[in-house]
């Protein structure tokens, strides 16, 4: 390691950030525009004269994600989604339990080592997300199961810790892809992620992980929420 290289990666990591910054302002004032021309009234006002109902408004909601991921791609899908979204179903009141049960798709991960072992993905990104998503499935059946045995388990640290987890989980998959696309330099070897925007696994980065960012959200907003009831 020399001061060249690390000065390389210094600023690599400053654009990288950077970028990603201006993609998060970006999406905050479009959905803050949105917002303030009277979209979330509209959405509200068409669920509740369509008669939806909670099922109902989240079948909407996963369409809207799923077509969207047509013609976005998964960072601006998230951007624009979750916001949009997560105040709504954090208004149902949605039962915990089944907030935490919906985790399990992220079992959907282990397809990237499937992809991997036919040589299709980098293993740097495939062992770290599809191992990742694979140990946020299996802890939430520990985590469900606990939370129906016990409601009481929705305030403890440990359903905050699991949720915690789930979401750095997706930062250290776009993290591992970035550095197997070169973009972050830390390996010699470039390799592509292109399988990602192919169809199935299109559908883990443009729905999966939308609705399991934004249901991580809305589970957070129920721990703090009874922990400040019972304070």
């Amino acid at each position: 390691l020399s001061l060249g290289v690390l000065t390389e990666s210094l600023s690599i990591s400053v654009r990288i950030s950077a970028m990603i910054l201006l993609i998060v302002a970006a999406g905050t004032m479009f959905m803050g525009t949105f917002m303030a021309n009277g979209g979330s009234k509209l959405i509200r006002e068409f669920i509740e004269t369509a008669g939806l109902g909670t099922t109902g408004m989240i079948v909407f909601f996963l369409l809207i994600v799923f077509l969207l991921g047509f013609v976005l791609d998964w960072t601006a899908n998230v951007l624009i989604t979750v916001p949009l979204f997560t105040p709504f179903i954090r208004q149902a009141g949605i039962d915990p339990v089944w907030v935490v049960a919906v985790q399990g798709l992220r079992i959907l991960g282990a397809s990237f080592l499937f992809v991997y072992s036919f040589g299709h993905l980098p293993g740097v990104f495939a062992l770290t997300a599809g191992w990742g998503d694979i140990l946020v499935a299996f802890l939430a059946t520990f985590v469900v199961t606990r939370l129906a045995a016990n409601p009481a388990y929705l305030k403890t640290r440990e359903f905050l810790a699991f949720h915690i987890f789930g979401l750095l989980d997706f930062f250290g998959a776009i993290g591992s892809g970035l550095i197997a696309r070169g973009t972050i330099p830390l390996r010699e070897t470039i390799e592509s992620t292109t399988a990602l925007g192919e169809l199935p696994l299109l559908l883990i980065p443009c729905f999966v992980v939308p609705l399991s960012i934004c249901l991580h959200i809305i589970a957070i907003y129920q721990h703090l929420n009874a922990r400040r009831a019972n304070s």
